[in-house]
């Protein structure tokens, strides 16, 4: 097996030496800076550099501290980290645990039991970048399949003359789209469980925007806020938006008119504000969400409410304003 490449971070110097001693007898090849700052220098500044895993202590002197750097470093590389620290208090413990699952180890735990652990580190690294390819693999058929739908939906709206038939379809390619492009965004992006709301509803409204070709008499103004949200969560989330769009473009506007939507998402304590607002003629008196007889509002009530545990309300004032209150 080929040596690994080892970086100890470790602030005290007599501790750097035996351990690293220790490690180079079992084969390792071990680097070892003193402080947080440089280990970032090292990792994040060299766009990570050959180096297989990271042994971090928890206290690290005056500057940052094992878990601030660690923090900080597996934000910009994927790579595995082990705390190799002398504190067992149980806050400190489950604190590293939601900054990564490579394990703990105690300082005197002995030289045998370090390596075992960085060879179980080693695997379960690896298990995880088998487990991202594959589903890498599997996100990229889907958002295919999801292309192939789209196109045999637009075939056949090409073929129909029928309004109605032409609108349901339509709204249920816009439906997959907004789908198809979360799956874009997963295959591209280095988290599975989170994405950017912001990053992910430009590309929705962009598309929104093509779709329904969209002109110089609109007007899309956004003050979206760059907020992680999880992938389920931001997949209802963009049929929800794609929904309310869409029944604005059908509903609120005259021709003659300069037609006007405002969106702003913003975090607001533990919850997602949303507020969509346009300046048309306003949805008439008497229809609510919840007694709709019509499919789209009926469906953003029941994602709102029935899955994203939210609340949803109806203005009527200078058109029409819709607000979205999510827990987070």
């Amino acid at each position: 097996m080929l040596s690994k490449n080892i970086l100890l971070v470790e602030d005290e110097d007599i501790t750097a030496i035996i351990t690293k001693k220790n490690l180079k007898s079992y084969g390792y090849s071990v680097l070892h800076v003193n402080s947080g700052e440089k280990a970032i220098e090292m990792i994040v500044g060299d766009s990570c550099p050959d180096i297989d895993i990271i042994l971090m202590d928890i206290n690290l002197g005056s500057g940052l501290t094992g878990p601030q750097t660690a923090q900080i470093i597996l934000k910009n590389c994927d790579i595995p980290l082990i705390f190799l620290s002398s504190h067992l208090e149980k806050d400190i413990v489950e604190a590293t645990e939601k900054i990564t699952s490579y394990g703990y180890v105690m300082k005197n735990s002995g030289i045998t039991v370090l390596d075992i652990s960085i060879k179980m580190a080693f695997r379960l690294f690896e298990t995880k970048q088998l487990l991202e390819t594959t589903l890498k693999e599997v996100h990229h058929r889907i958002k295919n399949n999801m292309n192939i739908i789209i196109s045999l939906l637009s075939l056949q709206i090409s073929a129909s003359t029928n309004k109605e038939v032409i609108t349901a379809l339509e709204e249920t390619s816009g439906r997959i789209l907004s789908m198809a492009i979360l799956y874009d965004k997963l295959y591209n992006n280095n988290s599975y469980n989170s994405l950017s709301i912001k990053d992910y509803l430009d590309s929705v409204l962009e598309e929104f925007e093509k779709s329904f070709q969209i002109g110089d008499n609109l007007e899309i103004i956004k003050d979206i806020e760059d907020i992680e949200l999880e992938t389920k969560k931001i997949q209802i989330l963009g049929i929800i938006i794609n929904e309310l769009l869409s029944n604005i473009i059908k509903y609120a506007f005259n021709n003659s008119d300069k037609k006007i939507i405002a969106i702003m998402i913003k975090r607001i304590g533990t919850n997602i504000l949303i507020e969509i607002q346009d300046n048309g003629k306003g949805i008439p008196e008497g229809i609510t969400f919840e007694n709709s007889t019509g499919f789209g509002l009926s469906l953003i009530n029941n994602l709102v409410v029935g899955q994203l545990k939210g609340t949803v309300k109806l203005e009527r004032e200078q058109g029409t304003k819709v607000t979205i209150v999510l827990p987070l």
